[in-house]
């Protein structure tokens, strides 16, 4: 919130708000692979550069072993299976985690493409196959940038379906 104004209006207008205070400092993400026995299988930060409406447009891998340690503390701390991240930001020297998904990242294009390919561990997993720990092995401040594109259809090639309201269909 920008104000005590904007908080006591959302305070007021949601059921049940979970109010964080504002956290400010460089943000990260730590994408964390484990096994079906919550084992860190990898663990790989990224700095979110530039992030609009909550996706992160611009990105890079930091080798990190502060940040790496925070996501082995977590595993720790609580039972992880599968793709978990780990959102933080740097305050006062130190990693605060504000927010913990288990799923995988919108920015796991970049964790992949840095080495860490987290879907082809669990496949293997998923398969019966020991995945060996790979933990902090990337590549280091490799750089991810996202963008949009538009996409022009003629009018007269789209049909839209009643059915799916929000599905458009190109004849």
């Amino acid at each position: 919130m920008r104000s005590q104004r904007e908080l006591d209006f959302f305070l007021e207008y949601v059921t049940d708000p979970v109010v964080q205070s504002y956290l400010n400092g460089p943000e990260f993400t730590i994408d964390m692979c484990c096994s079906f026995t919550g084992e860190p299988l990898s663990i790989v930060p990224r700095e979110r550069v530039v992030v609009r409406a909550g996706v992160v447009d611009r990105a890079r891998t930091v080798r990190d072993p502060q940040l790496i340690e925070l996501g082995r503390a977590c595993a720790r701390a609580l039972s992880f299976v599968g793709p978990v991240n780990i959102q933080c930001r740097i305050v006062d020297g130190r990693p605060v985690v504000f927010e913990i998904n288990p799923r995988f990242s919108g920015g796991i294009p970049l964790t992949i493409a840095a080495g860490a390919d987290f879907p082809k561990m669990l496949v293997s997993l998923a398969r019966g196959r020991r995945v060996a720990p790979s933990v902090g092995k990337f590549t280091d401040n490799l750089w991810m940038t996202n963008y949009e594109t538009s996409v022009f259809v003629p009018a007269d090639s789209v049909a839209f379906s009643a059915a799916r309201a929000t599905v458009w269909e190109v004849a």
